[in-house]
């Protein structure tokens, strides 16, 4: 499954998955067949077969699931996503899985899940780009040109008399 969070975390954006099987170091054949859901809204199903690479390849965006069904009991799985810039958490059976290249590996017991969660964070641009010294300095510039402006007036009205 998929979740996307964030500030800057694109809800559609869709993640090229792929799923690589083996058996005893080598691919496994034959085709799987899959759903693909999000929440309770059926989005395709069918049969996926692997590539030239072997592999199996697919996308996901936020809240989207992939069952993938046939996939024999003790065989070897690598999960891997293209996670596009994004910090990638991966989970399996909902723990933390720790890695850095959004890659998830192991063995397939009678039934597995596998979560992706991406994040991206940054600064909603507001057009104004402002620190605290720049708002000191200009608050500092208001303050001298008012004194300036006082005493000059103050100056010109002791001279006119």
């Amino acid at each position: 499954s998929k979740k996307v969070t964030g500030n800057m975390g694109s809800r559609d954006q869709q993640f090229p998955m792929t799923v690589a099987l083996t058996s005893g170091g080598a691919p496994i054949s034959g085709s799987f067949s899959y759903i693909k859901s999000s929440g309770n809204t059926v989005i395709s199903e069918g049969t996926l077969e692997p590539a030239a690479d072997n592999l199996l390849h697919f996308t996901l965006a936020d809240g989207e699931t992939i069952v993938i069904n046939n996939i024999p009991s003790g065989t070897d799985f690598t999960v891997t996503e293209d996670n596009l810039g994004y910090r990638t958490k991966c989970y399996l059976d909902d723990v933390l899985y720790e890695t850095d290249n959004a890659s998830v590996s192991g063995t397939v017991p009678d039934s597995l899940y596998v979560r992706f969660e991406n994040s991206l964070n940054g600064i909603i641009p507001t057009g104004l780009e402002t620190s605290f010294n720049v708002s000191v300095s200009l608050l500092g510039a208001l303050s001298a040109g008012l004194i300036f402006n006082l005493w000059y007036r103050g100056k010109r009205r002791r001279e006119e008399y």
